[in-house]
């Protein structure tokens, strides 16, 4: 694997490792032999933080999953129940559950992806447990070992020869990652940290688990799709919590014709109306001063999907899979591209590009299902160049996920960026192996390169 560090600003980047410049003298590791530097996780004012320490009994959650591995009864501290649960902000995303001994604190942040801080009392630094969204390291003076923790398995980073590690990343689930920024204090409680990893488990949650269902917003029969028979149409509460989602339906003896998942700006009223002779739906909202502003948001049915005009396409849009969106295009008939686009409808709140792909499991599963017609579908959108917004991104995780004997250990801003690196190795490898070497080695590279040689792309990069 070609290992490449591209050092960054990136928005999105929820953790930035030190790259490898030579030390100084006088420079100090955070932890012996460690090169990890936490970017933008300071507790300020502004995140939104819970401290609590363990033995005060107070607990965020209690419904999270068990743990199943046994330590051994020397280190031993808690229950096979995990005795902290943390849910997470927003949904869908994972939430944590582990066993933590008594007199150890713990920091929730959901200023971003979750991240939880773990420690000691009265200590400096912590284990840090966190999902973020990319995650690069330094490769000099790096040695990694393959290592299962409670189950999953995991692998652990040491620099410079220091016996204690300084990052562990899962394989499952991907990118969850724990960082020693332990100070002076790891060795001493060496024994209770090795047994709290083993007891971390990672539930992912598709919607809240203590949201009511179905509660109705309003109701009403409409003709909306204009063929002559009036629909039952429903709007309910959606399944989420950390936005406002609403479920609109609409049904017809019984049977769902329409349904469309809707995440949007709060409104203390929200109803189905009428507005010059057309089917609407009226939002009321309160501003700052206090008075009250109506929204009329045009409602019609194109392509079997429900639309709503007005809406403000920066904040709210459509949420959720096919579980929670009907049309009348079957998703096994979408090419890459409308699979793509339909993956971007949602969630609009998140910045994380993993989480647009976790909700929407069925259109994901389906751009890996066809590999070689969605292989062809993103190189040759990367190869247009100026993929820096949310599609390159989601092109750049699908690409890993495709082929991820070829998967590049970089930080990247965008997704052009990544793929620039990634075209720039396919074209190193031509210099050294033939091309069938490079088809059973790395058969994705090899596509683009025949893609490349057979057509009359020409490439513009970022």
């Amino acid at each position: 694997m070609k290992r490449i560090l591209l050092l960054s600003g990136c928005l999105f980047l929820s953790i930035i490792l030190m790259s490898c410049a030579k030390k100084k003298d006088d420079e100090i590791p955070t932890n012996e032999g460690s090169r990890i530097e936490s970017s933008g996780q300071s507790m300020d004012k502004d995140s939104q933080t819970v401290q609590n320490t363990v033995n005060s009994a107070l607990m965020l959650n209690m419904a999270g999953s068990s743990t199943d591995e046994v330590i051994s009864e020397e280190n031993a501290i808690v229950s096979s129940e995990p005795s902290l649960v943390i849910l997470p902000d927003r949904y869908p995303s994972y939430g944590i559950s582990l066993n933590l001994p008594e007199n150890w604190n713990y920091e929730v942040e959901h200023e971003s992806d979750l991240i939880l801080r773990i420690h000691p009392e009265g200590v400096e630094g912590s284990i840090i447990i966190e999902y973020p969204q990319f995650f690069g390291v330094c490769g000099t003076g790096l040695k990694e070992e393959s290592i299962r923790l409670n189950g999953h398995e995991a692998r652990q980073g040491f620099y410079d020869g220091s016996p204690e590690w300084s990052f562990i990343v899962y394989q499952d689930p991907s990118r969850v990652v724990i960082l020693n920024d332990a100070r002076d204090w790891f060795g001493a409680h060496a024994a209770e940290i090795e047994t709290i990893l083993q007891s971390i488990e990672f539930t992912y949650y598709e919607t809240d688990p203590g949201m009511e269902k179905e509660m109705v917003i309003d109701t009403a029969v409409i003709d909306v799709d204009n063929d002559g028979i009036p629909e039952n149409w429903s709007m309910t509460f959606g399944p989420t919590s950390g936005l406002f989602t609403v479920v609109i339906t609409a049904s017809q003896d019984g049977n769902i014709k329409y349904k469309n998942t809707f995440n949007m700006i709060w409104g203390h009223k929200l109803f189905f109306d009428e507005k010059d002779g057309s089917p609407c739906i009226v939002r009321m909202i309160l501003g700052d001063n206090g008075e009250e502003r109506t929204e009329y948001l045009n409602m019609y049915v194109r392509e079997g999907r429900i639309v709503l005009d007005g809406l403000d396409t920066d904040y709210e849009g459509y949420w959720g899979d096919a579980a929670w969106n009907y049309d009348l295009k079957n998703i096994s008939e979408c090419s890459p591209a409308e699979l793509f686009e339909r993956m971007m409808y949602s969630p609009a709140w998140s910045s994380n590009p993993g989480e647009y792909l976790r909700a929407h499991k069925s259109e994901n599963e389906q751009l890996l299902a066809e590999k070689e017609e969605t292989l062809q579908y993103i190189f040759s959108e990367f190869l247009k160049g100026n993929q820096t917004g949310l599609k390159g991104h989601l092109m750049r995780l699908v690409l890993d996920e495709l082929a991820p004997e070829s998967m590049l250990d970089i930080i990247a801003d965008t997704g052009q960026q990544y793929f620039d690196a990634w075209y720039g190795f396919a074209e190193d490898l031509k210099g050294d192996h033939d091309d069938e070497w490079i088809r059973e080695n790395h058969p994705a590279m090899w596509t683009l390169l025949e893609m490349v040689k057979n057509s009359i792309w020409k490439y513009e990069g970022e």
